[in-house]
């Protein structure tokens, strides 16, 4: 059983756990049941000595991600319970803009591929490097950056394909 400390390093981790959760799983209380079993493996099992902490339980959030998707064998479906979980300034039309870009990206994402899913919202939502990232996803640093890549490639053509039909 951790410690005081380990307890207060865990819950130092949470925040960007469940935003994490929510990246993968676009909806709110199944992040929040995935959240709780990463905790609950954390707290019977100690991360390895030396590993950081945050690091560690994202990897462990991804594999338990990754064998829940397994069993189910079904895609996580896209959801605006991240939209909804996002601060909106209320400025009019340009917020609107703004929310509606948002929420096109999220449907974007969601149809990528898993491992390209979990590479971007590592990066883009929680900031980490690439160089972090490979870490948590037990991949070479190159396979990321190529995954993030690819991601991105893939949103941006869509979202121009989406504006030409707009406007053509």
């Amino acid at each position: 059983m951790p410690d005081n400390q380990g307890d207060n390093a865990l819950m130092d981790v949470l925040p960007s756990l469940r935003r994490f959760a929510l990246s993968l799983t676009r909806n709110a209380d199944d992040a929040e049941d995935l959240v709780q079993e990463v905790s609950l493996r954390l707290v019977r099992n100690a991360a390895p000595e030396g590993a950081d902490l945050k690091h560690w339980s994202f990897r462990v959030c991804k594999n338990i991600w990754i064998d829940q998707l397994r069993r189910k064998k079904v895609r996580a479906d896209a959801s605006t319970d991240v939209l909804e979980q996002s601060p909106t300034i209320e400025d009019g039309e340009g917020s609107l803009e703004g929310r509606s870009e948002l929420e096109s990206v999220m449907k974007i994402m969601s149809t990528l591929p898993e491992d390209q899913q979990i590479a971007l919202s590592l990066v883009a939502l929680e900031g980490m490097s690439y160089r972090e990232v490979s870490e948590v996803m037990e991949v070479p640093m190159g396979t990321v950056m190529s995954r993030i890549a690819r991601a991105r490639r893939q949103i941006a053509d869509r979202l121009a394909n989406q504006v030409e039909d707009t406007h053509g």
